[in-house]
């Protein structure tokens, strides 16, 4: 009865929420190495909106968009095995909590952006409490071995 109320317990429940770790893993994973790549190849000509930028700008955003490409790996490779890559998850956890929250502080010190950025925004403060806790709980129900 206590199944019923709860769901499963043990394993099924860990590897339903392994999967889904998985595909959230493989989805952010693809999405962070194209748009990395494409902001690389096309700058701010790429980007919706009012795209003009000062050659500064342009380089900046062309030079941090090669580490929003090596997210991307670095999440598609924990997909793999996200119960063995604590130490990996938590570090993009926390980047990508970091990145989600320098997109807050430039709404404060500039103006509201538009609102695909602050749904961007949202999903940054957001998913990495999810992969952090069902890092977590994966990793605590897998034996070594």
């Amino acid at each position: 009865m206590l199944e019923l109320l709860v769901g499963e317990v043990g394993s099924e429940r860990e590897n339903r929420l392994r999967t889904a770790l998985q595909v959230l893993l493989v989805l952010l994973g693809a999405v962070a190495v194209v748009a990395g790549l494409y902001t690389v190849a096309t700058g701010t000509a790429g980007m919706a909106g009012d795209n003009s930028a000062t050659p500064n700008v342009e380089s900046e955003l062309r030079f941090y968009s090669v580490f929003w490409s090596a997210f991307g790996i670095l999440a598609l490779h924990a997909a793999r095995r996200p119960e063995r890559e604590t130490v990996l998850l938590r570090g993009l956890a926390l980047f990508l909590f970091l990145g989600g929250a320098a997109r807050g502080a430039a709404w404060i010190a500039s103006s509201r952006p538009d609102s695909q950025f602050i749904v961007l925004m949202g999903l940054e403060l957001g998913l990495p409490l999810f992969i952090a806790w069902s890092q977590a709980r994966i990793a605590a129900g897998t034996k070594p071995t």
